[in-house]
């Protein structure tokens, strides 16, 4: 760090040199100097935040919306699971219901023919 810290010094005194030379007061070269800094921060936050939202924009795309996609299809895949296991549960049961009373009308109706069609 200290060496780039050196270096940078060395070109700033070489630029006052250089306009010194030709003339230019100090002062304005301490502006032009911290001018081309604020610019040169500006560009690259600017930068920075193009990026950002390319980046984000590009992670959106490719990581978040099938990541929810697959999620979603976990979650109404056992949702639907769900929901068919009731209904088979709900037949199962329906059909026993059905098993015991066709049983007790034929044995209702097994007591109930010898009185009706008795011969005496």
């Amino acid at each position: 760090m200290a060496i780039v810290l050196q270096g940078f010094c060395r070109i700033v005194q070489a630029k006052k040199i250089y306009y010194l030379k030709k003339g230019l007061s100090i002062y304005l070269i301490a502006f032009q100097t911290a001018a081309i800094q604020i610019q040169k921060v500006m560009r690259r936050v600017l930068a920075a935040k193009r990026y950002k939202l390319r980046y984000d924009a590009y992670l959106f795309q490719h990581i978040d919306v099938p990541a929810a996609v697959r999620i979603q299809r976990i979650l109404r895949g056992r949702k639907g699971r769900k929901v068919a296991a009731r209904k088979k549960l709900e037949l199962e049961r329906c059909i026993r219901i059905q098993l015991f009373v066709k049983k007790f009308v034929r044995r209702v109706w097994a007591l109930q023919v010898p009185l009706r069609f008795s011969f005496c």
